[in-house]
């Protein structure tokens, strides 16, 4: 069978066996898609580790395996880099989970991929403010059909605050997320389990 090859972002995996995995994948003009990942839990040398969460990656696969896309191949982007601190982390599983929740499978979709690289260069750039944070989450909600209103004034904090780069030794963070968690809980009608997880985390991280 034809084999293609199209960048994407990992958004979420879930074992399949005991060597194989599901992912769910923000592909660049494909939009969501999920693939079957043979052997990439158990093999360390098919993958080379490169199956995670937030990888932006250089995808090759085949369109038929028991209705999943089937990954062939995986590479590394050059110039790509993972969030690696809690606070992006946390956020990146938020903005995720939102995605992956209410955006259609098989819709041909670049806006979202493009989002996804603007918050990408907002973390590189040190430019990831709560001001930031609330328009990547109102952008998603929005290209998931609700109605947003375009403020942001369940956040009570005054201009400067509120555009300062959010790091994990400011107390804004911890208001920003309780204030984000609720805010989309309010809006979809549901509670997103991750994103109130790694919340928690983020909020009480682990003692050394």
């Amino acid at each position: 069978m034809d084999l293609e090859t199209q960048e994407g972002v990992i958004l979420k995996k879930i074992p399949y066996s005991e060597a194989d995995e599901i992912v769910t994948v923000l592909l660049k003009s494909d939009g969501i898609r999920r693939f079957f990942v043979p052997g990439s839990r158990k093999s360390k040398r098919k993958f080379a580790g490169l199956i995670d969460y937030f990888a932006h990656l250089k995808l090759t696969y085949n369109k038929s395996h028991k209705g999943l896309w089937r990954l062939v191949e995986a590479n590394s982007r050059p110039g790509t880099t993972q969030a690696t601190d809690i606070i992006k982390y946390a956020f990146s599983n938020m903005f995720a989970e939102l995605i992956c929740e209410f955006t259609p499978e098989a819709v041909d979709d670049d806006e979202l991929y493009e989002l996804w690289n603007q918050l990408q260069d907002a973390y590189k750039n040190n430019e990831f403010t709560a001001k930031a944070g609330t328009y990547f989450i109102q952008q998603a909600l929005t290209h998931a059909g609700y109605a947003i209103r375009n403020d942001t004034t369940f956040l009570k904090y005054p201009r400067e605050v509120f555009t300062r780069e959010l790091t994990d030794k400011d107390t804004v963070w911890d208001d920003f997320m309780k204030h984000l968690v609720t805010y989309c809980r309010q809006i979809i009608q549901k509670p997103l389990p991750a994103s109130e997880f790694y919340l928690k985390i983020s909020l009480n991280p682990l003692k050394d």
